[in-house]
């Protein structure tokens, strides 16, 4: 009987567990529950970033501080400016963006920072520190970029920048190029920039082309025009050539070859005067003047 009455109250009396309240009993029995606001509290702790993220996001935050607009902004830009005090700020503004990007060599931007300083030079505004970046999109592999730094070249440097003479291999290579509009590219570079060490260098490049296709004669003959003008001791050795040229069936190749024909009859007129000879019988002038009726028929 005692034992049975003791077991009776043991069973009638509220156990530890049972007395405590309800929220610490769920906690202890089940603690998973707290562990996805401790998975909360560890996501909000700052994470250390690594050398290489740092390195990327201190890279990236550069370029986007020296990043300068692109070519339609600058020009919406000064459209939109009121008085040539406004003009003059935002060239000043994206003219000092250009140097930094030309100092960091921003390599994807270097074209579109030459197109806008071509703009710029037809503002009348300076642009000469963009000359080097020309030379180095002429060397790029890809055509857009290199088109746009032969239209740089042209209208930036003049035959006087001593530059220029860094473009000879350059040129070279364009002129041995399979793709006939980049041979195009380095043919109207020559015709329009072309010194005569250059012109010395490059002749015999430029007289592979006189035989080429359609497209490329018309170049190559203002070309020649400009090498002999710089070099007029070229001029004995192109004259059958001209007199074959001028029977081309081309009307576009017959208009660039007059201009070579006048250009040779300038300077052997020239060069006639100064050895004492009548400028009006040498052997070049009588081999275009049998040429003259011909022409006068098309």
């Amino acid at each position: 009987s005692l034992a049975a009455a003791a077991h009776q109250d043991l069973l009638s009396s509220p156990c530890i567990h049972c007395a405590l309240p309800a929220s610490t009993r769920t906690a202890r029995s089940d603690p998973r529950i707290d562990r996805p606001q401790q998975a909360n509290r560890r996501s909000n702790k700052p994470t250390k970033p690594t050398n290489q993220q740092g390195k990327k996001s201190a890279r990236s935050a550069t370029e986007a501080a020296t990043m300068s607009m692109k070519l339609r902004d600058l020009i919406r830009k000064v459209r939109a400016c009121k008085t040539a005090a406004e003009e003059r700020a935002v060239i000043a503004k994206e003219s000092a963006m250009i140097r930094t990007a030309i100092r960091e060599e921003q390599e994807h931007y270097r074209h579109r920072n030459v197109a806008k300083l071509l703009f710029m030079h037809m503002l009348g505004y300076p642009t000469h520190f963009g000359q080097l970046e020309c030379m180095k999109l002429t060397a790029s592999p890809h055509f857009p970029e290199k088109r746009i730094g032969y239209l740089g070249m042209m209208l930036l440097l003049s035959e006087e920048a001593d530059v220029l003479m860094l473009t000879t291999n350059s040129l070279k290579n364009d002129l041995n190029s399979e793709n006939k509009f980049v041979v195009g590219l380095a043919l109207c570079a020559i015709g329009n920039l072309a010194t005569a060490d250059m012109s010395r260098d490059l002749a015999p490049e430029v007289d592979k082309h006189l035989k080429s296709n359609v497209y490329l004669r018309k170049k190559a003959n203002l070309a020649m025009a400009r090498c002999l003008r710089k070099c007029p001791d070229l001029v004995e050795d192109f004259v059958d050539r001209v007199v074959s040229l001028l029977k081309d069936k081309s009307h576009g190749v017959l208009i660039t070859v007059v201009e070579l024909m006048t250009e040779v009859l300038v300077i052997d007129y020239e060069n006639a005067v100064e050895e004492g000879l009548d400028p009006f019988s040498t052997d070049c002038r009588r081999a275009f003047l049998r040429l003259v009726p011909m022409l006068v028929k098309m």
